[in-house]
């Protein structure tokens, strides 16, 4: 259980150097600088969400009881509101993408002396900002039922459980999630293939498909969180599923982490940046290290023996 631990906080701990490095190119590459800043925004909501992942597998797997109330309800809300941020703002890069793809980055550019292109420009620094605010506004308010939603303890056979109630707010939360994961996998299926299709036949930008296949990875990713979600509303039941169940918050845990490793295997630019993070750690280290140690002056003799 303890390893169990350590590998979720190392993921955790992974996503925030990720997103440094993210942050770092977001301000140098100005070209895919409205795809990083997305991607940082929604990690850091990620990030939220696994801490708060770890604290309600702590909470059911070492606690088990009512210890921490509070605690346990402000994660227990977090993982909705956070997860649901995931989702939408998966699709804004979705979107961000085929707009990188169709040109729809471009300014109003002066040609000649009197003639202009009227490009529209779909992704600037403040409307990125913007769709940043709707996604987050979003996420708040098809996760208000969240908050009052009660976890109510007993002990069953010497053991502690728990039951979220009332039953009937928690399925209409669940299908809210529902409702937007199945505006979102059309939506993006539809826009990643049109730019899939755009770059194989028209032109070849290596950084435009490789985030391209960054997005593909999440589509199949959240269709099995999807799937999941239909099972748990029309109660399919078999050992695979009540495997899932029984660990869910490790399976979501693995799934938000991926956003990171996905981001790490299909862009070169981050695998640099992480590599050249971890020289840096690993160099500051070392040189805590060298530093602690006593050293012993050195005297230079040819000046000693000129004074002398």
């Amino acid at each position: 259980m303890l390893a169990g631990y350590v590998l979720q906080l190392i993921g955790a701990l992974y996503y925030i150097a990720t997103l440094s490095v993210v942050y770092n190119i977001s301000v140098t590459n100005k070209v895919s600088a409205p795809f990083y800043k997305i991607f940082f925004v929604i990690g850091l909501m990620d990030v939220t969400n696994l801490f708060a992942l770890m604290w309600m597998d702590f909470e059911k797997s070492v606690i088990k009881g009512q210890m921490f109330v509070g605690m346990t309800y402000a994660c227990s809300f977090l993982t909705c509101f956070c997860f649901l941020a995931h989702i939408i703002g998966n699709g804004l890069m979705a979107i961000n993408r085929f707009a990188a793809v169709f040109d729809l980055y471009r300014k109003v550019e002066k040609v000649h002396q009197q003639c202009y292109t009227f490009s529209f420009q779909l992704f600037t620094p403040l409307l990125t900002k913007v769709y940043l605010c709707i996604v987050i506004a979003l996420a708040l308010f098809s996760s208000v039922l969240a908050l009052f939603r009660q976890r109510v303890y007993s002990v069953v056979d010497g053991e502690w459980t728990f039951t979220l109630e009332p039953q009937w707010l928690i399925d209409v939360q669940r299908f809210i999630i529902i409702g937007w994961m199945a505006v979102y996998l059309p939506l993006a299926v539809i826009l990643t293939w049109w730019a899939h299709y755009r770059i194989k036949n028209m032109y070849n930008t290596k950084s435009d498909i490789t985030l391209l296949y960054f997005v593909m990875g999440h589509i199949v990713c959240h269709s099995l969180v999807f799937i999941y979600e239909l099972v748990e509303v029309f109660h399919w039941d078999n050992v695979c599923i009540a495997f899932i169940h029984e660990n869910f918050y490790v399976f979501l845990f693995i799934a938000i982490a991926m956003n990171s490793v996905t981001l790490t295997y299909t862009t070169a630019s981050v695998r640099q940046g992480l590599s050249k993070l971890l020289c840096r750690v690993v160099k500051y280290s070392r040189g805590k290290v060298s530093s602690s140690q006593q050293t012993l002056p050195v005297f230079n003799v040819s000046n000693i023996s000129e004074r002398y």
